[in-house]
């Protein structure tokens, strides 16, 4: 996360529900000065629709990163092995590359949203995926 001077709040919620609470993106001193923020969520076993939800403006996402679950009441089952990696390039321009690990077969529904959470983009619609890493270019229209 960047911020040039104001700083500002999110959260990310799962099926509709706050998992982390407010989310303080710190003042960075520049639209490129970027900090690494951490934050955890306790979730179901399951699928799950994940948003960004903006509560305070003033500042630039680069990208997030998913990492395996910790599996804290059930340590003895294997992690899922789901994760959603940095597009590259980013910024970009004409076009990015979005790649996602699947530790097995899955269907997919790849979407882009604004900060305001408004679709921009269906990538992958509901589609069938084998297990392995998958890669979806966006052109950015």
């Amino acid at each position: 996360m960047a911020s040039q001077s104001l700083g500002g709040v999110f959260h990310l919620s799962f099926d509709g529900v706050d998992k982390t609470g407010d989310i303080v993106v710190p003042v960075t001193g520049g639209w490129q000065t970027w900090e690494t923020i951490t934050a955890s969520a306790t979730l179901d076993a399951g699928f799950q629709v994940m948003k960004f939800v903006p509560t305070d403006e003033g500042y630039n996402v680069n990208y997030f990163e998913f990492l395996e679950p910790v599996l804290v009441s059930s340590p003895d089952l294997p992690t899922a092995g789901y994760a959603l990696h940095p597009c590259f390039p980013n910024p970009f321009n004409p076009r990015t590359t979005i790649s996602f690990d699947l530790p097995e077969t899955a269907t997919v529904n790849l979407a882009v949203y604004d900060v305001a959470g408004r679709l921009v983009k269906s990538l992958v619609e509901w589609e069938t995926m084998e297990a392995g890493r998958r890669e979806v270019v966006w052109d950015g229209s």
